[in-house]
């Protein structure tokens, strides 16, 4: 079974690369996160591996982690998800992201995703969910109770305001739900906290 593969960047086009070994060129489809990863054109790469069979022929996907390229897998496993769907998803999150909206039963970032209507997305995380349970560590444990509904409210905000699935994510991983002292905070400050960590990384006026 092919693992991974090593070579140097001869081309990236908006859905993968083309990777030189040797004197061939081997073009792998990768979601948007790993392209960003990938080192530039005329560098030396590594990609992890899943090859796809089927009757009209192979087809290579890449993944510059072994995680993310679990996480394809998973995906794939999922009754009606295709290479197509799942790539689109790993594409708006990283899979320390997924991770975390499948384990707290966030429905609402996964239909966010083009493609994933909230069948496909409930049934995501219903197969999922236990499966992935063991590969989230404490500190990635999503907030529960009240914060994990004040955190999807916020979510659902940031969405409307026009940000994109991951830069929702990655703020809203950023920015506390609670305080020892004064408990669980309210709506509107976790968005002003959430807006100030996207303004930080953005160009949005």
């Amino acid at each position: 079974m092919l693992e991974f593969l090593e070579g140097r960047v001869e081309e990236k086009r908006a859905d993968g690369a083309v990777i030189r070994v040797g004197g061939i060129g081997f073009f792998v489809h990768l979601s948007s996160q790993s392209l960003k990863a990938l080192p530039s054109r005329g560098e030396m790469a590594r990609v992890f591996l899943h090859l796809l069979l089927r009757e009209d022929g192979a087809t290579l996907y890449g993944f510059t982690t072994p995680l993310e390229r679990e996480m394809f897998q998973h995906l794939l496993s999922v009754n009606g998800v295709g290479p197509r769907v799942a790539m689109g998803i790993l594409s708006a999150y990283r899979p320390e992201q997924l991770l975390r909206i499948v384990a707290s039963g966030d429905v609402e970032s996964l239909t966010a995703v083009s493609g994933v209507g909230k069948k496909y997305a409930q049934r995501i995380v219903l197969e999922l969910k236990d499966r992935m349970a063991g590969m989230v560590s404490g500190a990635e444990m999503p907030r529960g109770g009240e914060g994990t509904d004040l955190l999807r409210e916020v979510a659902e905000a940031l969405r409307q305001l026009g940000y994109t699935p991951g830069e929702v994510a990655e703020a809203l991983n950023k920015v506390p739900v609670a305080s020892e002292e004064e408990g669980t905070i309210t709506v509107e400050e976790v968005l002003k906290s959430a807006l100030r960590v996207l303004g930080k990384g953005s160009n949005r006026g």
